[in-house]
């Protein structure tokens, strides 16, 4: 692995009220050359979509336009966006951004949650084959922020979005959480998304959460709970040995482990995991 496959914009530790996302009705420039790009590409997914069997929708979405520290506080402002730009962009055609410029693309807020049980393992999810993003790849449960999170006074809670997608993903019930921290922002190297982390304790165990899987579930994403141990010398192999796994959830395995093991930890295991193997 030629260097680390994804990129920390912010690490911290951030509760709710240190955690603040402020709608600006600031859509993406419309270049036509950048319209016909997404309305070309959506059209292939949605013909590659029902081959697969499976419902594609282009629901609203948040983009990311800005983001600063302040003191202990992480301030973002998003605005306006769709799923189809983030497919016909940042997704499936990143590779034009040096043609276009990252302002123009969807650059959507997403949310992943490291779900951590009561007996020491970190839960993730190996999606299906027929998700449209990374099908068969390992990853956080977890989605986008959507518009219709907004609240009425223009901003947006990610900390309800990412336990809604826990919900709707994995089972997690409200009263299941011990704990939820924000751990700052990560993006996959190649398509840059901006990902917000969140450590998620929980008072289940890993046995308890893998028979919540709806396998007979149509909308359900994931095909089987995947575990890594939560120790310091688990996670490097975890990764090596579960590939293909996501760079955003190699991310928030590193940003974890960052908090629970320390700098010194974090720069040997990203050492570790560039080494070719």
């Amino acid at each position: 692995m030629a260097g680390l496959p994804f990129l920390v914009d912010v690490y911290g530790l951030f509760g709710p009220d240190q955690l603040r996302i402020v709608y600006r009705e600031e859509p993406a420039p419309a270049i036509p050359a950048v319209e016909a790009m997404v309305a070309q590409t959506w059209d292939e997914q949605m013909k590659l979509a029902r081959q697969r069997g499976f419902h594609l929708y282009n629901g609203n979405i948040v983009r990311l336009l800005r983001h600063r520290l302040e003191d202990t506080h992480l301030l973002m402002e998003g605005g306006p966006s769709d799923f189809a730009h983030f497919i016909g962009t940042n997704y499936l055609n990143y590779h034009r951004a040096d043609d276009f410029g990252w302002d123009v693309f969807s650059n959507p807020i997403g949310v992943s949650g490291i779900l951590i049980t009561c007996d020491g393992w970190i839960l993730y999810g190996r999606r299906n084959q027929k998700v449209a993003c990374h099908p068969g790849y390992v990853q956080a449960f977890g989605g986008s922020l959507e518009m219709r999170e907004r609240r009425p006074d223009d901003t947006f809670d990610a900390f309800a979005c990412v336990l809604r997608e826990l919900q709707e993903e994995a089972g997690v019930q409200p009263e299941d959480v011990k704990e939820t921290v924000c751990l700052g922002m990560a993006r996959d190297r190649h398509i840059r998304q901006p990902e917000l982390v969140f450590d998620v304790r929980i008072r289940q165990s890993r046995e308890e959460m893998a028979n919540r899987l709806r396998h007979d579930d149509p909308e359900q994403e994931h095909a089987e709970i995947v575990a890594c141990r939560e120790a310091p010398e688990a996670i490097v192999p975890f990764v090596q040995q579960m590939a293909p796994v996501s760079p955003v959830a190699i991310g928030a395995l590193f940003l974890h482990g960052r908090r629970l093991f320390g700098s010194r930890w974090y720069k040997q295991a990203s050492q570790d995991l560039c080494q070719p193997q």
